[in-house]
């Protein structure tokens, strides 16, 4: 070891002996027969001493005799937690993001719902039926119990999985989403004019039989969109920030579509359900193409296909309202499916779907039912 000209040469410290057993405290001379405690330079400083405190209980370790360093604490943030989001919420703290993609699944997928229910009980009132609606409210109860259950087991078991395999179920997860939502927009655009006779011909054979199997026509009805839901959210939380995100987004959705479908069945408030659905569908097929490109993305990172062909960035944005990390950002990737840096695959399979299921959509057009909810109001 060198020193300055001129300084005495101070020899090293010994390094302290490991007490055995049945001796004193290490740092005492006089107990255990170790060395002292380092003093002078070799002594800790006071902010050194301030980043550190004792173990569990206070103690030393007894193998080393050191003490343990404090866990240093999470930085500073808001965390990513559905109690977050929340409180966030509730204080009117401006964040766009959980009015995406949850938020316009609910809407739609609730309002189909209420749509449907609202037809059963109209029909029961034209059919001076009125008390038969009980069976109805507990189908949709007990539909809508299974459905939460269901989609929150299933939550909790894929977050179980790390690495390779929750990359293969989030991929597949996303395309089998982006192909169940496909094909449930264009099944509503091609039955729309026979869903409302499709129920009453049920209702009419459920109250020639058993008026009970009216809990069994409620059920399926809700549970099926209530599946389909669940199956869309879990799609949608691999492309959002986080869970809670899409937990407020898609609670926001149902409620305004309760209160929608309230209006309609109560006939207070009449909505183009024709345009609603249109649109809606039109983003829905967006989110889709969002979906299918996700799920594409995860399984190329499982197989490890780095070519350069396809896993070439298209762009890179590493600032502004579009970069990672921003709240546009955010929106725009639960909704569209939006990336700051794509690779050339995942652009390639956002356009191979999205163009022709457009093109499929918009000329389709004309087959969708002008107004859907003036025969329900006829019959309310």
């Amino acid at each position: 070891m060198a020193f300055r000209a001129g300084a005495p040469e101070r020899p090293p410290h010994p390094p302290p002996l490991r007490r055995a057993p049945g001796a004193g405290t290490v740092g005492s001379d006089r107990r255990g027969g170790g060395h002292a405690r380092p003093r002078g330079r070799h002594r800790v400083g006071a902010p050194a001493r301030a980043r550190r405190q004792h173990g569990p209980g206070g103690r030393r370790d007894p193998g080393t005799g050191r003490v343990p360093p404090r866990l240093r604490p999470l930085p500073a943030g808001p965390p990513d937690d559905l109690c977050h989001t929340v409180l966030q919420a509730a204080l009117g703290i401006p964040n766009i993001t959980p009015v995406g993609a949850s938020f316009l699944i609910t809407l739609r997928e609730g309002l189909e719902v209420a749509l449907v229910l609202a037809i059963i009980l109209a029909y029961l009132d034209q059919r001076h039926e009125p008390g038969l609606s009980r069976p109805v409210w507990i189908g949709t109860a007990v539909a809508a119990a299974v459905c939460l259950v269901a989609g929150v087991a299933f939550h909790l078991v894929v977050g179980e999985f790390e690495g390779h395999t929750e990359q293969a179920i989030e991929g597949v997860l996303a395309l089998a989403a982006a192909g169940v939502l496909t094909w449930m927009i264009f099944w509503m655009r091609g039955h729309a004019r026979e869903l409302r006779g499709e129920l009453h011909h049920r209702i009419d054979a459920a109250l020639a039989h058993n008026p009970a199997t009216l809990a069994v026509i409620a059920f399926v009805a809700v549970a099926r969109e209530g599946f389909e839901t669940a199956l869309f959210l879990l799609g949608a939380e691999t492309n959002s920030a986080s869970g809670g995100e899409v937990v407020v987004g898609g609670l926001a959705g149902l409620v305004v579509a309760a209160l929608l479908g309230v209006a309609l069945h109560k006939g207070t408030h009449h909505l183009d359900l024709r345009r609603f659905f249109h649109w809606t569908g039109a983003l829905l097929v967006a989110f889709a193409a969002g979906l299918f490109a996700k799920g594409v993305h995860e399984l190329r990172e499982l197989f490890g296909i780095e070519w350069s062909v396809v896993a070439a960035p298209v762009w890179t944005i590493t600032s502004g309202p579009l970069a990672k990390g921003s709240q546009v950002h955010d929106f725009l990737a639960g909704l569209f499916g939006w990336s700051a840096s794509p690779e050339r695959i995942r652009v390639a399979a956002y356009l191979a779907y999205l163009v022709p299921v457009a093109w499929l959509y918009v000329r389709d057009t004309s087959e969708v039912p002008d107004v859907v909810p003036e025969p329900v109001a006829a019959d309310a």
